[in-house]
């Protein structure tokens, strides 16, 4: 009983990620028919902008697939070899975008570790929110 239990969850697992899969490949494909017609200064721009926004507020990091989107459409427009290039020199962004994240989340950081009563100790709970590498 508790192998078919299993099996059963992990059938259900590939069916998920196969339809899940399948339903981002088909809004994928709608973005490049739509996006086809701009020109290539228009793809990098609406990449740059989006990846600051995205990197800017963590969650939206995880949610939205900004670069799968910008390959595929620069593959379109200038080939697999020249899109690669083009869009490791766009990404050197990610050095403006450190210095974005260092300066808006180091307040943050720094009101969660802080202990009220005692200044110079940690919050004891926010122990647990760092990996056990860095405790």
């Amino acid at each position: 009983a508790r192998r078919g239990a299993k099996a059963g969850v992990v059938l259900g697992v590939v069916l998920v990620f196969y339809f899940v899969g399948r339903s981002a490949g088909q809004a994928v494909r709608a973005l490049r028919d739509r996006f086809r017609s701009l020109p290539l200064v228009g793809i990098l721009g609406l990449f740059c902008a989006a990846n600051l926004v995205r990197r800017a507020l963590p969650p939206l990091n995880y949610l939205f697939p900004t670069t799968t989107l910008a390959i595929v459409l620069l593959t379109d427009q200038v080939g697999p070899d020249a899109a690669a290039l083009l869009l490791e020199v766009v990404k050197l962004q990610e050095l403006l975008h450190f210095v974005i994240i260092q300066r808006v989340y180091t307040g943050v950081a720094a009101a969660v570790f802080k202990d009220e009563e005692q200044p110079q100790a940690v919050n004891p709970w926010a122990w647990r929110l760092m990996p056990s590498e860095l405790a």
